[in-house]
Order: structure tokens, then C-alpha cells, then sequence
């Protein structure tokens, strides 16, 4: 019987990445200690400015929509294009995509995995990313522009094909299908695929990867590619288990986990 996986990760650090993380550490204890400091403005203004330098470099766009002051904007903004957002689990990313595959990115988000899953697969690879937020999406396309390999598209990914209400919150990240799971600001209308009948439609029958960041949805979006999971050569998986936001639909968490292993997946979780 065969064993497929579920990974989120591994620690990977650099030279860089330690020192940023030595300042890092300095700056909060002396913002735990409530003590004006010159280290800790100057450090805010350097963040800030290699946030900016980087966005440049990159050609990567942020929405207006956003919440928080330094240590969740420029601090954000800063480790997410300086290559050190997540590290846990691109290293794993890395490890199982490789050139030529079709993958799956559900909640592409501003396109920070991606990028990384279009230079992964290549030229003659095929990313499709699904983002649901109309706001996001749009940066989205901005940050994928001239990305060839990468097929867009401004939708959910759930348990059936239809319409779905998206809980929207005051920043660009926790928007959910899920209520409860953050301060909802708004609520939209939104368009949804089950996965399944969505690669079928395309004549799509095997897919080597898939990313799944949907903020507490992920049983509906497990639900909706049963199929995919099941084949021959079914896709490594990397998806976020977060336990609160999996409550706010009404699902234990444990099922998860559980229904991943029915299907005959290894399931390591990785901090």
C-alpha cells in the first residue's frame, strides 16, 4: 500500500537570518522593558527601509487594506520578500516540487508560494492559484505578471461548486469561509470550486503538489478533492492545521488528521 504525505516543514536559517533574529530578540526585550532606545528606532527605520528596497527589488506589491503598526506591517513586509516567511515549510516546498509537475496553490494570498511554485515546476510545469478576496487577488495578479506558468483564478476552493459568503477582516490576511475565526469587517459573495470537479472540467488527472492555506476551511476544501487524494499518484500535501479555525466550522480538529489518514497519508506536522 502506498504512502503518501502531508508535511509543514523545517527550520532553515542563514548568516543573515541569525543576525536579523540576535536584533530581532534585542528589540523586543527592550519593547518588553518599555525603555526609549535609540537601537530599537534605528532598527525600526532600517526594517522599514529594507521593506521597501525589497519590494522594489522584487516588484511585489502589498494591498492598502492593512492593520497594525511597525512590527506588523514593515517587520512583515521585510521577512516575507527578504525570503524568511516561513521558512519551515518552503524547505519542503523545495524538496517535493519539481520541474514539469501541475500544482495547486488554495489561498495563494499576494503569490509568496506561488512564485515559489512557478520557479519550482518551470517552463513546462502548471501552477493554478486560487485566491477568493477580490483585493487580493488583484495585487495577486500584479506579483504574477509575466509569470507564464501560473493560471490565476479569484476563487474559493471548498466541498462543492457554488457560491460562498467570505468573512472579510480589517487586514489583508484571516479572511475566512469560516465566521468567528477573526473580526469580520465585511462580508462578500464569492464564487467556489470543489477541487475535484474542477480538474476534471480540465482534463487535468494528476497533480504533483498542493498547498492549502485557507483559514480554518480546510476540511471543506479536503472534502472537495477526495478524488485527487485517492489516485495511483496522489500529491505530497502541505496544509495549515490551525485547531481554532478549524472549530469555527464546526469540525474537531482531530478529523483532519484523521481523514487524511483514511486515505492512506502519512501525516507529520511539523512546528
Amino acid at each position: 500500500m502506498s504512502i503518501r504525505r502531508v508535511y509543514c516543514g523545517e527550520r532553515m536559517g542563514t548568516a543573515a537570518h541569525r543576525i536579523y533574529t540576535r536584533l530581532l530578540e534585542r528589540y523586543q526585550r527592550n519593547s518588553i522593558a518599555q525603555k526609549p532606545s535609540m537601537f530599537n528606532l534605528c532598527f525600526e527605520r532600517a526594517v522599514t527601509a529594507g521593506a521597501f528596497a525589497l519590494m522594489w527589488w522584487h516588484r511585489f506589491s502589498f494591498p492598502e487594506r492593512r492593520t497594525g503598526g511597525w512590527w506588523w506591517i514593515s517587520r512583515f513586509r521585510f521577512e516575507f520578500l527578504a525570503g524568511w516567511f516561513e521558512q519551515e515549510c518552503t524547505i519542503w516546498v523545495r524538496k517535493f516540487v519539481k520541474p514539469g509537475m501541475t500544482v495547486v496553490d488554495i489561498g495563494a494570498h499576494l503569490g509568496f508560494y506561488t512564485r515559489l511554485l512557478s520557479k519550482l515546476v518551470g517552463p513546462a510545469g502548471k501552477v493554478l492559484a486560487f485566491e477568493a478576496n477580490p483585493e487580493n487577488f488583484a495585487v495577486l495578479r500584479r506579483n504574477l505578471r509575466g509569470y507564464k506558468n501560473v493560471e490565476l483564478l479569484n476563487s474559493c476552493v471548498a466541498d462543492k461548486d457554488g457560491s460562498f459568503t467570505l468573512y472579510v477582516s480589517p487586514g489583508h490576511s484571516n479572511h475566512s469561509l469560516m465566521p468567528g475565526y477573526s473580526v469580520a469587517a465585511s462580508t462578500l459573495t464569492i464564487p467556489g470550486v470543489a477541487l475535484d470537479s474542477f480538474l476534471a472540467g480540465r482534463g487535468i488527472h494528476e497533480v504533483g503538489f498542493i498547498k492549502c492555506d485557507t483559514e480554518g476551511a480546510e476540511p471543506l476544501v479536503l472534502a472537495g478533492m477526495r478524488q485527487t487524494l485517492s489516485g495511483l499518484r496522489a500529491p505530497v500535501v502541505l496544509i495549515e492545521y490551525n485547531p481554532a479555525a478549524i472549530r469555527c466550522g464546526g469540525v474537531e480538529p482531530e478529523r483532519v488528521p484523521e481523514f487524511l489518514a483514511g486515505l492512506d497519508y502519512e501525516v507529520k506536522a511539523i512546528a
